[in-house]
C-alpha cells in the first residue's frame, strides 16, 4: 500500500535543542578574545634592513625570538597587551622606521604592533584584528638611534 506523503509533516529538531545554549558564547567578531594568528607574509628578509629577520633567522625551535612566537599564539590578544606588548601609532614610531614604511609602501598604515621577546630586543607587526603580520625584528630597543620605536623613560 502506498503512502500519502501530502500528510506528512516535518518534525521540527530544533526543539530538542532550545534549553542549550552555545559553548563558544566569545563574539567572533571581537579581536580581544581570539587567539593571536601569525602572518609572515610581509616579513622583511632584505638585509639592506636594519631590522631584517635574515639576521636571526636560523630556523631552530630553541631560538628565543620562536618559542616566544609559539607562547604568544597560545594566548589572546587580551592577555598580550600591557606596557610591553602594546600597539604604537605610527607617529610615534621613530623617523627613520616611518621612511622605511614608505620605501617599502607600508606608510598607509595607522600603528604597529610591538611584542617583547627578552631584554630590548622587540618584534614589530601590522594588526589586523588578531591577525598579527610579521614586519620587523628589532634589536635595538634601548638604543635612540636604531630602534623602531626607542623606549621613552618617563620625564624624559
Amino acid at each position: 500500500m502506498a503512502r500519502n506523503r501530502a500528510n506528512k509533516k516535518a518534525k521540527n529538531k530544533s526543539a530538542k535543542h532550545a534549553g542549550k545554549k552555545p559553548k563558544n558564547l566569545l563574539d567572533p567578531n571581537n579581536a580581544m578574545n581570539l587567539n593571536l594568528a601569525w602572518h609572515f607574509r610581509k616579513l622583511v628578509l632584505a638585509e639592506d634592513s636594519e631590522w631584517s629577520w635574515s639576521n636571526i633567522l636560523e630556523i631552530n625551535m630553541t631560538n628565543p625570538v620562536f618559542q616566544k612566537l609559539r607562547e604568544y599564539e597560545t594566548m589572546k590578544l587580551s592577555e598580550v597587551n600591557d606596557k610591553k606588548n602594546h600597539r604604537i601609532p605610527y607617529e610615534d614610531l621613530s623617523k627613520k622606521a616611518q621612511n622605511e614604511l614608505e620605501r617599502i609602501k607600508l606608510n598607509d598604515i595607522d600603528a604597529l604592533h610591538s611584542f617583547h621577546i627578552v631584554g630590548n630586543v622587540r618584534f614589530y607587526c601590522i594588526p589586523f584584528g588578531n591577525i598579527m603580520q610579521l614586519l620587523w625584528y628589532d634589536p635595538y630597543h634601548d638604543n635612540v638611534d636604531k630602534a623602531v620605536c626607542p623606549y621613552h623613560k618617563k620625564g624624559t
